[in-house]
């Protein structure tokens, strides 16, 4: 657990309170809540979105993540950990990386794109269901210029959710009633997308190697994908050699790009099906 706090700990973190207090309705409440997160434990970049079981994210605000976050709602957050545990029902809570990605995971073209790329050594994120069809985000990442988070560090993180969660909900709150979001009426939006993940080119894959190539995307070894399924190591990577041979790509990295190009053809198919989302950005961190 976190130890106590002194009195001049609790005087500081009661400044706090009072500083996201005066600015809970105001646009800047976010960037208040970061630097007093900041303000305890360090990091270099961070992100804020909103998951949604039937559409894309919408991208509240970050600072640091540049070109990541330009693409991420376009298709990719379809591999985000965090995401895949919120939709697996994990509920409230803050997470390290560490507890929520596949095995593998570093060794996917999502963490090469999407972490290794801008540097990204450590993420500690919260998951905060709002109701039964969405939940805030908050990610915090380290570079490869700070050592890891720690135990303790995010233990202080976690001590301090439900401030996290209320911030979140009312700034959410705020937007949807400047600009309502409209429910999907024609399919799920977001099933089309996993579909594509599961089982794209199914004219080429068989349906267990569509079940394979997803979690593979994911960030499952063969070893991880054989306990998920219930089947061996051994028909795994024969599966795998087959999806391979049957894309004429010898890589995962190769594997990556047909799924991103399977998803560009999903949204280029089903746009007229697809829910109207807001999928700008509120603020752009530099």
């Amino acid at each position: 657990m976190v130890g106590p706090m002194s009195y001049a700990q609790l005087n500081e973190w009661s400044l706090s309170i009072r500083r996201l207090v005066a600015e809970i309705d105001s646009p800047q409440v976010l960037r208040t809540l970061i630097d007093e997160l900041a303000g305890e434990v360090t990091f270099d970049t961070w992100f804020m979105a909103v998951f949604y079981r039937d559409g894309p994210p919408f991208i509240l605000d970050y600072f640091g993540m540049g070109e990541r976050q330009e693409t991420y709602a376009e298709g990719p957050y379809l591999l985000d950990p965090y995401y895949n545990a919120y939709l697996a029902g994990v509920g409230h809570g803050c997470f390290s990386l560490r507890q929520l990605a596949p095995d593998d995971f570093a060794k996917t073209q999502y963490y090469r794109t999407y972490y290794r790329h801008i540097g990204v050594s450590d993420e500690i994120g919260y998951i905060l269901p709002f109701d039964h069809r969405s939940a805030g985000h908050v990610s915090l990442c380290r570079t490869a210029a700070l050592p890891r988070f720690s135990a303790r560090e995010l233990r202080w993180l976690q001590a301090v959710e439900p401030v996290v969660e209320s911030v979140m909900l009312r700034r959410w709150e705020g937007l949807q009633k400047q600009a309502p979001m409209q429910a999907s009426t024609e399919g799920d939006f977001r099933d089309r997308l996993n579909r594509t993940l599961r089982g794209f080119a199914t004219a080429i894959l068989t349906e267990r190697e569509g079940e394979i190539a997803g979690l593979l995307l994911k960030g499952h070894s063969a070893k991880s994908v054989a306990k998920v399924l219930r089947i061996s190591p051994g028909t795994v990577r024969n599966h795998m050699k087959k999806i391979y041979a049957k894309f004429g790509v010898s890589s995962q990295t190769e594997l990556f790009a047909r799924f991103l190009d399977a998803l560009a053809r999903t949204e280029g198919d089903g746009a007229s099906g697809s829910p109207p989302l807001p999928r700008a950005v509120e603020s752009r961190g530099s």
